[in-house]
């Protein structure tokens, strides 16, 4: 099996979801193990909102500390929960993934205030990284997820729809904003720093590669229909 070396993202119109679904159903192959899901991750930034201008100034060095967990097919959170650090330096990348002590369900419900959210970044100390920043829970971001595999290049798909916020840290942001995005994702981990020829097509629907970024889009999201709430105030 070749080695998945690159991660790319490519964005594409929400409503084309349904063409984009049934040429992966053709053209790849479902992922054996979990095909079809939810995500839904608690992003944590400090006080500042470095990690958030570290993406939008396309640093050198980025990072992203988030918790995420896995909801069931009707989106009731279950099962464990887990800690992710990703940096990314240059085109290099690497990540920490710890399971926190918190099953989904506990954190489904913590309010993003609570003490139970606050404290899971500090999990990374057992795991050699100090932690220096104070990192707050600022948002909550969820999804629907597909799984694919491309047979002949091995590339693993996932295409995310239905971008949305449920929840948002009343400190730091105005209320969440339940509307989805317009865009959806498709990430592609892959031997090549390219779509796999067989999935070209998808370019014809509008699927065009982007540095996206889901806590700063939703982030930007929230913030705008928090300034359109307070213009028709």
């Amino acid at each position: 099996m070749h080695a998945l070396k690159h991660e790319l993202k490519f964005l594409l119109p929400g409503d084309c979801t349904p063409s984009v679904l049934r040429i992966l159903g053709h053209l790849a192959q479902a992922d054996p193990q979990h095909p079809r899901g939810f995500v839904e991750s608690v992003y944590f930034d400090t006080r500042t909102l470095a990690l958030l201008n570290e993406k939008i100034n396309s640093d050198y060095l980025k990072t992203k500390v988030r918790v995420r967990w896995y909801p069931d097919a009707g989106q009731v959170a279950s099962g464990p929960s887990f800690l992710e650090l990703k940096r990314r330096i240059g085109t290099r990348r690497s990540k920490v993934r710890i399971e926190t002590p918190y099953p989904a369900e506990v954190l489904s419900r913590s309010p993003l205030t609570g003490a139970e959210l606050a404290g899971i970044p500090h999990l990374l100390r057992s795991h050699g990284m100090p932690v220096v920043e104070d990192f707050v829970p600022l948002l909550v971001v969820r999804y629907h997820r597909w799984r694919f595999v491309e047979p002949f290049t091995q590339a693993r798909i996932a295409l995310d729809t239905g971008i949305l916020v449920p929840r948002t840290h009343a400190h730091f942001l105005p209320a969440a904003n339940p509307t989805p995005l317009a865009s959806a994702v498709l990430e592609v981990k892959s031997p090549h720093a390219r779509l796999p020829e067989r999935l070209a097509i998808l370019t014809e629907l509008g699927c065009r590669k982007s540095s996206f970024s889901k806590y700063a889009a939703c982030y930007a999201h929230v913030a705008a229909a928090g300034a359109m709430r307070r213009a028709d105030s």
